[in-house]
């Protein structure tokens, strides 16, 4: 599988990166990491795989829920309704392995 980012990691303190991520949609951030901290950056690695595995190339949404949103569309699944207010990242995460299980993968 090809990745569709690129990856550019600085040390910091023990247990910290400072990661600058790109994806090839043309958008790059810069993230602080704490090693076993950040859940949100794990959901966003799996969205820029399953981006790649289905060909999804527009442009990335600001948030993690209006990004599995987009894909639920774009692969032809409604979202269902109580993810277009979803704040819990917990949530946000069955969601995503949900949408993972229509496409097939892990």
């Amino acid at each position: 599988m090809v990745s569709s980012r690129l990856l550019v990691s600085l040390h910091m303190s023990p247990g910290e990166t400072l990661d600058m991520v790109d994806d090839l949609c043309g958008s790059s951030r810069v993230v602080l990491r704490r090693k076993g901290t950040n859940n949100e950056e794990q959901q966003w690695d799996q969205i820029f795989s399953l981006r790649a595995i289905v060909g999804y190339n527009e442009t990335l949404q600001p948030s993690l829920r209006e990004e599995l949103m987009a894909l639920y569309l774009f692969i032809g699944v409604e979202p269902p309704v109580y993810l277009k207010h979803a704040t819990d990242i917990a949530e946000i995460i069955k969601n995503l392995q949900f949408l993972k299980s229509v496409v097939g993968v892990k």
